[in-house]
């Protein structure tokens, strides 16, 4: 198995910009959740915790799924508890996580 390319801060804050834009667009389907994905995979190595947090809440709650289906009951009932899905709120958190992790791409002074 190939060893995984490590992604570098700059691109990981570039792709969740990329989250918030297809947000923002009225997206919801299984484009963000492989972006939401691959963002998380950035903030990894990063420790970012807060932010994978964020992303793991925001990819819950775009999911588009049938809630009502038994198969879904735990899902459903996690969605439940996180509330209904806020597109505002959730680009405004994305752009600051991106803003965030950017920086952390800066050499320090």
């Amino acid at each position: 198995m190939a060893a995984r390319k490590r992604v570098s801060p700059r691109e990981t804050a570039r792709g969740i910009h990329d989250v918030a834009t297809q947000i923002e667009n009225g997206g919801r389907g299984f484009e963000i959740q492989a972006a939401l994905v691959k963002a998380a995979e950035g903030l990894a190595p990063l420790k970012h915790s807060a932010g994978i947090e964020l992303l793991n809440r925001i990819a819950m709650q775009v999911l588009n799924i049938e809630t009502k289906d038994a198969r879904y009951a735990i899902v459903a009932q996690t969605m439940k508890t996180l509330g209904p899905f806020e597109p505002e709120a959730a680009v405004t958190a994305l752009r600051e996580l991106a803003d965030e992790v950017s920086m952390m791409s800066l050499p320090s002074k």
